[in-house]
């Protein structure tokens, strides 16, 4: 059980970097802030069908210094100090 749970985790923090690097190759900030309001909420994130749900937790999390606050979006230099965009 424990070495499933292992191999689980692995593959999902796989995930998360193939998902990352989606959000490094393709996506400026102006791609993904649709509104155009110079934020990125999250459901701006989600709405795009390329980002998965990992991906999307990962970058606010490592934007907001580990704590998720769903209710803050991410700013513009937040986003380019966690991609090359």
């Amino acid at each position: 059980m424990k070495k499933t749970l292992i191999t689980v985790f692995g593959l999902m923090l796989l995930g998360t970097g193939v998902a990352l690097a989606q959000y490094e190759r393709n996506y400026s900030f102006s791609d993904v802030d649709t509104n155009g309001d110079g934020q990125i909420s999250v459901d701006e994130a989600k709405a795009n069908p390329d980002f998965i749900d990992e991906a999307i937790y990962h970058m606010f999390s490592k934007a907001h210094g580990d704590s998720v606050n769903w209710a803050n979006p991410m700013e513009q230099e937040e986003w380019e100090g966690l991609t090359t965009h």
